[in-house]
């Protein structure tokens, strides 16, 4: 344990500021320029008994501090540790991160470049400054080496090249900036179709991967592997469907978007009776295939569609430029677990992530034993509400609030019963029951009065329905 210095209770106000105020370093090559997730990525909790924060060049202690938990949000994400017990959390960029130690059995160290803010300092301030500072984090022996291994394999990401790999898509009007192996919409990126996979991980689900269709891509990634996969629409020669076979199941395996109506007059899945293959070439091969989809040719038919609107523009083929450092040609750091070779300057491997430096200390440890993730259940509400405010704009579109039918997609539908349109009410209500909806709730709003006309059960109040091959027996 560090001896801490006499001025405490000064310093450690001082330390959290550090901490609360740590900013994004500017010399990586990780993008700034990203909209939205796909999808939520995963988040890994890890239990923790305290930290410490040295100064770096003197190796005083400046803060110790009792936390609960590390919660990481990896590089499909927000990209940071998050420090958190039950009065603060400390959001710590994984970009500031320098180095990561293994100091002991159940100590982790990490070197980081902090700022202090003047803002946060008090009268007068001490100036915008960066400096180096070092983090220890006790926490238990069994998640010594799993979690340096992940950090370790995020911070592998941050300069390579072909992960950021940015991707230019000319229209006659404007060009788009795609990084097109990583789980970011562009700007102006819409999803027409998706296919998420999900595991369930301590009853809560956790994405595996995603197969998704765009209006300007077709995208497949893994979010354990970090890994993506792109056809631009430009560069897309042909799809062909392979081993189609008849199926009883009832749901579906792919999805449409309201925005897949408007660009290829596609909207819902034709038939839950036919499964298969879609594959997308490009160069002559198959680049990218979604297994076992249903109704592959609705698909083929909505991506085509697409295709031959890009056809229009024979201009809008991408000029591609890697983002960060070029690779050296001269070529020296193998990586001792799977035997990469790496940039000479690298300090971590771009294959697996392990460091160049640490050699084995991570990966040969034979008491190595896997985690159990323990999760804050604060974190989780928070995750959660942060994913349905991250997908409004997804949502917002087809939301009609003045009309009788607020909101319809092949799932769920809502009808407002409003003054003075009860026969569009009516007919709304007898073309759901046609099309296969069933009535689930009622909200009920404002009484009509007597001087409702008749018009009772209660005016401007909700009816929420859904789709009767998706409500659970």
């Amino acid at each position: 344990m560090c001896e801490l210095s006499k001025d405490w209770k000064s310093q450690e106000a001082e330390a959290e500021t550090i901490l609360d105020h740590t900013h994004v370093l500017n010399t990586m090559p990780l993008p700034t320029k990203l909209s939205r997730p796909m999808v939520t990525p995963r988040l890994y909790t890890y239990p923790v008994k305290k930290i410490e924060l040295l100064d770096a060049e003197t190796g005083k202690g400046l803060l110790q501090k009792k936390i609960q938990f590390i919660t990481i949000d990896p590089i499909e994400g927000k990209y940071t540790m998050l420090l958190t017990n039950p009065e603060q959390g400390y959001p710590l960029p994984l970009r500031n991160i320098l180095e990561i130690k293994i100091a002991s059995t159940n100590t982790i160290e990490f070197d980081f470049m902090g700022t202090m803010d003047p803002s946060s300092a008090g009268v007068g301030g001490i100036g915008l400054r960066d400096k180096k500072y070092i983090l220890k984090i006790k926490t238990d022996e069994k998640y010594t080496p799993s979690l340096p291994e992940l950090l370790q394999q995020l911070k592998g990401l941050e300069n390579n090249t072909e992960y950021w790999k940015c991707e230019l898509l000319s229209f006659p009007d404007k060009t788009i900036e795609i990084y097109s192996q990583s789980p970011f919409l562009a700007d102006g990126e819409q999803i027409l179709w998706q296919n998420p996979k999900y595991e369930l991980v301590d009853n809560k689900k956790e994405i595996l991967s995603i197969e998704v269709v765009t209006n300007f891509r077709i995208f497949q990634y893994e979010y354990i592997q970090h890994r993506g996969s792109t056809v631009l629409f430009p560069f897309l020669e042909d799809v062909k469907v392979t081993n189609e076979q008849n199926t009883t199941a009832t749901s579906s395996v792919g999805s449409y978007s309201e925005f897949s109506y408007k660009v290829t007059g596609i909207k819902s899945i034709r038939t839950n009776s036919v499964v298969g293959d879609s594959n997308f070439y490009m160069q002559g091969k198959p680049l990218i295939t979604f297994e076992g989809i249903t109704d592959p040719e609705m698909l083929s038919t909505a991506v085509m569609t697409l295709k031959k609107q890009y056809d229009k523009f024979p201009s809008t083929k991408q000029q591609t430029e890697s983002i960060g450092a070029e690779l050296q040609s001269a070529v020296s750091n193998i990586c001792s677990r799977c035997t990469n070779i790496n940039p000479a300057d690298s300090k971590f491997c771009s294959a697996c992530g392990s460091s160049l430096s640490l050699g084995s200390i991570l990966f040969d440890n034979p008491d190595y034993v896997e985690p159990t993730v323990v999760r804050n259940p604060e974190l989780d509400k928070i995750e959660r509400y942060r994913n349905l405010v991250e997908r409004i704009d997804e949502y917002k579109p087809g939301w009609d609030k003045n009309g009788v039918i607020q909101y319809k997609t092949e799932y769920i539908a809502i009808l407002q019963r409003i003054w003075g349109a009860q026969v569009q009410f009516i007919i709304a209500f007898d073309d759901l029951t046609r099309e296969g909806y069933r009535l689930m709730a009622i909200d009920e709003g404002k009484s009509g009065g007597d001087s409702s006309g008749g018009f009772t059960g209660g005016v401007n109040s909700y009816y929420y329905f859904q789709k009767i091959k998706y409500v659970a027996n």
